[in-house]
């Protein structure tokens, strides 16, 4: 039993490194979208694009990528994988800011931060839309570059000086999807602690503070694995494959099968999703012990499943929240594509001056 066509996964990268390099073909070829099994010379690439593509992954990797690298690996999929791969092993840059190396936009940078999941692939939907340049930020430790930290100030840590490196100096502009939208909440305390303006706090779909993740078990050592088993149950059944059991990711049949269903790189094995795994149960955890104080700037809180309730819990830590329901499922790239999301956005990002 195969994946369906047309899946989970079908139409969305598989990693950053993916998400980056179709970034760098669409950017190049003046396309609006690539997918990862498209072909960049079959969409019209030539020796000018090339040279244009290789230079820009080189400084998003920061490894060397050669024309030639692109003729053999023409596709987001297949590039992707071997730079994933290069970086690894020259031990190169692995900041967690994902940073499309193209024009750049005199509006500045809109940071979006990971999910549970790890990822900060969805915002890359927006590309063209916004008159940002969207900055994906990926859990700290996803590549096994470091340990992973347990709390959304550890995670804060590591994002700040990252941000602040990238962009010296605001106004600032920050989103997150879910778990995503606590820690960018913490990174913009901590920036208007340093004098600095956030001109825009962007939640998508997330809870506020304290809220218990719905799979959480008393024990702490039974809490991990209950995580990671339902986590892993809802990849194969993402994929069609609800046949597979999903008790260990080290099980050849459960890495093959999220291969097949595009959840996984040929490259990524066991260890990477074991790692996928427990970023899961760590964001999940640490959003449970976040407790910040009042946040007094404008945040923004845009719900597809609306929980009055929970929307209202929101106003003791952002009392000048502003709620935007745009209805629809909590899936990150629905909410992207949603105009409502993205006229909003356009319309809080249009004034403002970058730095």
């Amino acid at each position: 039993m195969t994946a369906p066509d047309g899946g989970y996964y079908a139409k969305r990268p598989r990693g950053d490194a993916e998400a980056l390099v179709a970034a760098a073909f669409s950017e190049a070829l003046g396309v609006d979208s690539v997918q990862g099994s498209d072909d960049f010379f079959v969409l019209g690439g030539g020796p000018q694009e090339v040279s244009w593509v290789a230079a820009s992954l080189s400084r998003s990797f920061s490894v060397t990528v050669t024309a030639e690298t692109v003729r053999r690996h023409s596709t987001p999929n297949t590039l992707g994988s071997h730079l994933r791969t290069l970086q690894t092993r020259s031990g190169g840059h692995l900041d967690c800011l994902l940073v499309t190396q193209g024009n750049d936009h005199e509006e500045g940078n809109l940071f979006y931060f990971h999910s549970a999941s790890g990822n900060a692939l969805a915002i890359g939907r927006m590309r063209g839309a916004l008159p940002c340049r969207p900055v994906g930020v990926r859990a700290a430790g996803l590549l096994g570059e470091r340990e992973i930290p347990r709390t959304v100030e550890g995670l804060a840590d590591v994002y700040f000086p990252q941000v602040r490196t990238l962009q010296p100096e605001g106004p600032y502009h920050l989103s997150g999807f879910s778990a995503g939208g606590l820690i960018a909440l913490e990174v913009a305390h901590r920036l208007r602690a340093a004098g600095q303006d956030v001109a825009l706090l962007a939640m998508f779909d997330t809870d506020p503070p304290g809220v218990t993740f719905p799979d959480r078990l008393a024990d702490p050592l039974e809490d991990a694995q209950a995580l990671k088993r339902g986590r892993l149950g809802e990849l194969l059944r993402r994929v069609g494959r609800s046949d597979v059991p999903s008790d260990d990711p080290a099980d050849p049949r459960v890495v093959e099968a999220l291969r097949q269903g595009n959840a996984l790189a040929p490259d990524m094995g066991a260890e990477a999703l074991d790692r996928q795994l427990e970023v899961f149960v760590r964001v999940a955890r640490a959003i449970e012990r976040y407790s910040p104080p009042p946040y007094t700037g404008m945040a923004h809180l845009f719900t597809a499943e609306a929980d009055t309730a929970s929307v209202e819990k929101w106003h003791a830590y952002a009392p000048k929240l502003q709620h935007i329901h745009v209805g629809g499922e909590h899936y990150e790239y629905q909410m992207f594509s949603n105009d409502i999301v993205v006229n909003t956005l356009k319309s809080i990002l249009q004034p403002s001056s970058p730095r």
